[in-house]
């Protein structure tokens, strides 16, 4: 289907950012058949009216879908990929008095909400401070810096320098998107703080929905050699399966079904 007409193609534009959160102009302008001229033409006058953001290469939701919509997005799986991680924090991973960093993200929430004791949890999430800032078994260290409200957490340049100053055993990182070429999120102040968090860390490990495998986000964080395992939750099917093993093959997936081992180095 061509998208002659103007406002059906922009309609269609503003639907595709909203759901998937970034659209690339060139990707987009062949599967609607149009010129990439058009589609960018598009996305300005977008933008302009404040429907999208334009970053290089595409557009995306402004700031990022807020904190509460993604919370609600695959509600009952980032509940299952929040329990078997910190099920995974409670020895196999690490032990008591381990520094452990949590990155913002409502994932990475789940897994601070069921946290095992005797771990010293440095975040810069909001969310996570709240749910370890009651816990008498948790040392807790919270990063400041500016404030981001879409991810409810701060970053930036002191967050980052505090992080810096850190030595950490294990990071939980989240990620908007899994791609090939590895880990992806909406925002450069965000990517910033994760590359942080991984250069502090001793060991890395990501927790993300099943949906959001070769799901699109403008800003690349890592590759897959930065990264020692990855929790994901039953949906993942026989193709996001194959996909990891091609594009991830020395990393390990833990599923509620089980482990998926690496291949051996």
């Amino acid at each position: 289907m061509r998208y002659r007409e103007a406002a059906v193609r922009r309609d269609e534009l503003r639907r595709r950012v909203e759901q998937q959160g970034y659209v690339a102009s060139r990707s987009v302008a062949a599967e609607l058949g149009v010129s990439d001229m058009t589609v960018r033409r598009d996305l300005d006058q977008l933008a302009e009216q404040g429907l999208v953001l334009r970053v290089v290469g595409g557009a995306r939701r402004p700031d990022g879908a807020p904190f509460v919509t993604r919370a609600v997005a695959a509600a009952a799986a980032k509940e299952q990929v929040g329990a078997l991680a910190a099920g995974l924090l409670a020895g196999e991973l690490v032990g008591p008095g381990a520094v452990v960093a949590l990155d913002a993200g409502t994932t990475v929430e789940q897994v601070a909400r069921r946290l095992p004791g005797g771990l010293t949890v440095v975040t810069h999430s909001v969310p996570v401070m709240a749910a370890c800032a009651d816990r008498d078994d948790l040392t807790l260290v919270g990063l400041g810096g500016g404030y981001h409200a879409p991810t409810r957490s701060f970053g930036g340049p002191e967050t980052c320098a505090q992080l810096a100053g850190l030595a950490v055993d294990l990071a939980v990182l989240s990620a908007s998107a899994l791609r090939a070429d590895g880990l992806s999120c909406h925002d450069a102040t965000e990517a910033a703080t994760k590359r942080t968090l991984l250069a502090a860390a001793a060991q890395v490990l990501v927790v993300a929905d099943a949906g959001k495998l070769g799901a699109r986000a403008p800003v690349h964080v890592a590759g897959w050699d930065a990264v020692d395992g990855l929790v994901t939750d039953d949906g993942l099917d026989d193709r996001g399966r194959a996909r990891l093993a091609r594009w991830a093959p020395r990393v390990p997936v833990r599923t509620p079904a089980g482990r998926l081992d690496p291949e051996p180095r």
